[in-house]
């Protein structure tokens, strides 16, 4: 059996119920480090995108999440989680992006703006905080191009963590944890 198979007992609960806290992940503690390593990265605004790539159910939102937490316990930094299967195209993800930010009032509709004109307005939001912003980009193997991660990845103050379960984009600028679906 596949350490990333979806039957596999990954986790050891700790208290209360499944997906409250997770206290290790079974078999995974090398690639949880090496995840740790690269979140690390991304909370210091590296140039590339992380990616966790495995099937569905395998842990790899916990894991990140965990890594996260366990990161902003030393340091402070904004995290942005959007679902991109529910965004649908890279557009209306980074205008979601831009939305957590912004109150209702002065948040972005989903359509009319230039694709540059809301890529330019995330990068100002990112760049008028003090502390660094994650994006975790959940799903994002449901996006037909993603071609601008690796440019939102050398923004200043800004890291990028995709999540998938195959990975099936050009892969330059890219950081794997995981082992990806072949």
């Amino acid at each position: 059996m596949s350490l990333f198979d979806a039957n596999t007992n990954i986790y050891r609960r700790r208290r209360g119920f499944p997906g409250q806290e997770v206290d290790a992940a079974i078999e995974r503690e090398q690639e949880y480090e090496e995840l740790k390593t690269v979140l690390r990265r991304a909370v210091d605004g590296g140039d590339e995108v992380t990616v966790a790539v495995g099937p569905e159910g395998s842990g790899k939102m916990t894991l990140v999440r965990r890594g996260l937490d366990e990161i902003g316990d030393c340091r402070d930094f904004n995290t942005i989680l959007i679902d991109c299967a529910s965004a649908g195209t890279l557009y209306r993800t980074l205008v979601r992006a831009v939305n957590e930010f912004r109150s209702d009032e002065n948040a972005l509709s989903e359509t009319g703006y230039a694709f540059a004109r809301v890529r330019t307005t995330l990068e100002e939001e990112i760049q008028s905080r003090s502390e660094p912003t994650v994006l975790v980009l959940d799903g994002i193997d449901e996006l037909e191009s993603v071609d601008e991660l690796g440019d939102l990845a050398r923004w200043n103050n800004m890291g990028v963590v995709a999540i998938a379960e195959i990975w099936r984009y050009r892969t330059g600028l890219l950081r794997t944890c995981g082992r990806p679906s072949q």
